[in-house]
């Protein structure tokens, strides 16, 4: 009998520690979102569309330097929206190197948000300048109901991105 009120207490001791520990969680799909983002950086380094396009979930929002955000609805829709920032200034950059990802789960296996510091290198490896983006990444379709049940198969994708400003914490 004190065999199975040690066990029950030191269980309840266990369950309680998990539940109420400070210790922060890691977000079990970290590293297939780093990959994701890794691939789609360097996609978008290369200029090429088609690779930027796989790690897509349309519609798409961009939400960069203005209060208005742009609902991307066809593939169609982000050819030319590629066009216009790849004959934009903001394209003038060889690389990019991660400085920091912070990624944060927002709802289990489906839904989270990668916080990228990177800063965008000439053709020597020279800063050009600093950003810093949200991602915000789906796992499978994020409008069917019947996909969100067998969402543990699909790959991760990013449906917005946002800038936000280097000084904010």
């Amino acid at each position: 009998m004190i065999k199975l009120k040690h066990m029950l207490f030191l269980s309840l001791m266990l369950v309680g520690n998990s539940l109420f520990s400070d210790e922060e969680r890691i977000f079990k799909d970290q590293e297939k979102v780093i990959q994701v983002l890794e691939t789609y950086m360097s996609n978008v380094d290369q200029k090429d569309i088609n690779g930027i396009q796989k790690h897509l979930s349309m519609p798409f929002v961009l939400h960069f330097d203005s209060d208005q955000a742009v609902n991307v609805k066809t593939k169609d829709d982000f050819k030319s929206l590629f066009a216009n920032w790849k004959n934009s200034s903001k394209s003038d950059f060889r690389s990019t190197r991660f400085e920091s990802i912070v990624i944060d789960e927002v709802f289990s296996n489906f839904l989270c948000v990668a916080d990228v510091t990177y800063s965008r290198l000439d053709g020597q490896g020279n800063i050009l300048r600093k950003e810093r983006a949200l991602y915000h990444f789906v796992k499978g379709e994020r409008f069917s109901p019947f996909l969100f049940l067998l969402k543990w198969w699909k790959r991760w994708r990013i449906y917005m991105i946002t800038n936000v400003d280097l000084s904010e914490d």
